[in-house]
């Protein structure tokens, strides 16, 4: 499960163990923030990866799923500038 935190700016990742029970939270930094995540394998290497929408700082995080086995340590993280896309009328 993935839990965005605004107030950390990270996001909260907890692997399940079985059981119903899931294995201490791992914390990852994004840009300031996060509002919304979304899964996909960005990088095309099978795996799922986490992108995160920071509103407080208008750009995507994208942590890379680069293992299986390794834990998240493992993952990398790139963040980019989204464009201003809200207009007031």
């Amino acid at each position: 499960m993935a839990v965005a935190d605004q107030t950390a700016n990270a996001v909260s990742i907890l692997l399940g163990v079985g059981g119903g029970h899931f294995a201490p939270r791992i914390d990852l930094t994004t840009g300031n923030g996060p509002v919304a995540l979304a899964t996909a394998d960005f990088n095309g290497n099978n795996r799922p990866d986490l992108a995160s929408a920071n509103e407080a700082a208008n750009t995507v995080s994208v942590i890379l799923n680069s293992n299986v086995f390794r834990g998240l340590a493992a993952c990398r993280k790139r963040r980019f500038r989204a464009p201003n896309m809200w207009t007031w009328a």
